[in-house]
């Protein structure tokens, strides 16, 4: 309705029918006036053609992704490391050093129950506190994860193990000496320093390398501990150096 018109309705309400000019009736012409002029403004208003955009589900629309989605999505993919393929004698490695390090902890903490003999009770705490810090390095390395069951004891670990339990006393100690001490450690000290040599790893064989020095201390303080409790410890062969040094296991 064009805006000359409903001036010329306001004026002849005021004017033609002065009844109506009481407050009240004035409020209510008012009012009803300016009702008709909103709805006229808003007619005159533009109104925004409907293209076929607009007819897309909603839901639908919001679960198109975006181009923030795609980049995030490439990045995910490109963040997947490739890697190389594992070395089995690097597994190998890993699961028998587990093996016998485990078998080192259990066999040490049985003698801190069993023992009297405070020289045994000795390399005992020594050896629990070292290899469980060894352990925990052996299970961090990438190797580790390609170890099907990581805590478990090889069959020969299991078998040392078992017969150790049945020994008490004097009995006891000489045995956890000879095998636990002395044999055991000498294969451990074989075992690194192969993968100190030729590890395809660079962290297992840099692990390999910074744990040998420890083992043959160990080594030599199981010799000494199997003399003092009266075991025939088999003896190593000497060692030209710490880079080249192999002591063979005994037999």
């Amino acid at each position: 309705m064009p805006r000359l018109t409903m001036d010329f309705m306001l004026r002849r309400l005021l004017v033609k029918r002065p009844r109506l000019a009481q407050p009240s009736t004035l409020l209510c012409a008012l009012l009803s006036v300016l009702t008709a002029a909103a709805l006229v403004a808003a007619c005159d208003r533009p109104t925004k053609p409907v293209t076929a955009f607009d007819l897309v589900i909603p839901s639908a629309r919001a679960a198109t992704p975006g181009p923030a989605a795609a980049v995030t999505a490439g990045q995910s993919r490109a963040a997947v490391p490739t890697g190389k393929p594992l070395s089995a004698a690097d597994v190998d490695f890993v699961a028998t050093a587990a093996s016998g390090n485990a078998l080192e902890v259990e066999a040490s903490k049985l003698a801190l129950e069993r023992t009297k003999n405070p020289a045994v009770r000795d390399f005992a705490q020594h050896m629990v506190a070292d290899h469980g810090k060894v352990g925990e390095e052996l299970r961090a390395l990438p190797v580790a994860a390609s170890v099907g069951n990581f805590a478990a004891l090889m069959l020969k670990h299991k078998d040392q193990l078992s017969r150790l339990r049945e020994l008490q006393g004097p009995a006891f100690d000489k045995a956890y000496a000879t095998q636990i001490g002395v044999a055991a450690h000498q294969e451990t000290v074989s075992l690194f320093q192969k993968a100190a040599d030729g590890a395809a790893d660079s962290q297992t064989k840099a692990f390999a390398q910074a744990k040998l020095p420890a083992l043959r201390e160990h080594l030599q303080m199981a010799q000494a501990l199997a003399q003092r409790v009266g075991s025939a410890a088999p003896a190593a062969k000497p060692a030209q150096s710490d880079d080249t040094a192999m002591i063979k296991p005994a037999k």
